[in-house]
């Protein structure tokens, strides 16, 4: 089951119909599949997982994945134009891409730090040995 909807992505996106951005698309494996993973693999990472959040915490949970999967909308809408007929397909300029992309991304990471998570790696520091090496 997912955690999140196509209309909830839509509606995060406003100006995006079900006609221009189906449920067929958003069930694909690169949206909201893909979503669902990621915020698995970024819980298990904190040693949580869905379930075990709060009602409150899964809230933020989905709003940081809805971000994530307009995110993967955003970054996949056409940079050039079309018309086939009475369908036109308006182009989105690159660097309007590049920041409403950069907006999604922090907004996933807010909601994510609000629930003790992080998409950043975890790095790992050790020292062996005492001796002194030429």
């Amino acid at each position: 089951m997912a955690y999140i909807t196509g209309d909830q992505v839509r509606a995060r996106l406003r100006t995006v119909s079900e006609t221009e951005l189906p449920d067929t698309i958003l069930a694909g494996t690169p949206y909201i599949p893909a979503g669902d993973a990621w915020l698995d693999v970024i819980l298990e990472r904190s040693e949580r997982t869905y379930t075990e959040l709060s009602e409150q915490e899964q809230t933020l949970a989905q709003a940081a994945e809805i971000a994530f999967v307009a995110h993967k909308v955003i970054g996949s809408a056409p940079v050039r134009g079309s018309k086939s007929g009475p369908v036109e397909i308006k182009p989105v300029a690159p660097v309007d891409i590049s920041r409403i992309c950069h907006e999604l991304q922090e907004e996933w990471e807010h909601y994510l730090a609000l629930i003790g998570c992080s998409t950043a790696e975890d790095w790992q520091v050790g020292h062996c040995g005492e001796g002194y090496y030429d």
